[in-house]
């Protein structure tokens, strides 16, 4: 600390004195304070080392330095300025796209129900012309069919032919077949009389 002795403590306290000044005056309200305590503390601890060292500051006491104020009321609110000129109208493009997007991010935009349009008219048209059948030439002949070479059921042949009498006023032909059947033909005749 010899080179502290030998400086001249008159110096050291301006010094001190214009920094915290400067601190005051330079310094946000809350970091204000903050540094101005800081820079008051340090003022202290220099006059108690010049004191310890047998130097006498001329400057007053840390304790006789001034409190800093309390802040000072919030001033009046100033003037409005002046309305600034209109702006220009949107364009379609930039109105289309406000609403694409607002219409994207709320759902789907859906417009308020026209009115019904007016009933429409049934115009039935002339009737057509009837329309011709047109009848076309017959084809020609298609190829004979080749002969089966498969046996034809047997035929049945008529083994008689007799006249009966299915009611008063009626008779018929009989036609017996070999097989055991028979076919009646109403016509006139007259019947076999019965042995």
């Amino acid at each position: 600390m010899r080179w502290f002795k030998k400086f001249d403590g008159r110096h050291v306290i301006t010094v001190l004195l214009i920094l915290a000044t400067a601190g005051v005056i330079t310094a946000g309200f809350v970091a204000q304070t903050y540094q101005y305590d800081n820079l008051l503390s340090l003022y202290a601890k220099s006059q108690a080392q010049l004191n310890a060292n047998g130097i006498t500051p001329t400057t007053p006491s840390a304790g006789q330095v001034a409190e800093q104020g309390a802040a000072g009321a919030k001033g009046s609110q100033g003037d409005t300025g002046k309305t600034g000129a209109a702006g220009r109208p949107p364009t379609s493009a930039e109105i289309y796209a406000q609403l694409t997007a607002y219409c994207t991010a709320h759902g789907d935009c859906i417009g308020a129900h026209g009115q019904d349009g007016a009933p429409g008219l049934s115009v039935k048209g002339d009737t057509g012309d009837t329309g011709q059948s047109i009848k076309g030439d017959p084809g020609a002949p298609g190829p004979a069919g080749a002969d089966s070479t498969t046996p034809g059921p047997a035929g049945k042949g008529i083994t008689s032919v007799t006249c009966i009498r299915i009611d008063v006023l009626t008779t018929a032909y009989r036609f017996t077949f070999t097989d055991g059947t028979f076919n009646d033909v109403t016509g006139n005749c007259t019947p076999t009389p019965t042995p």
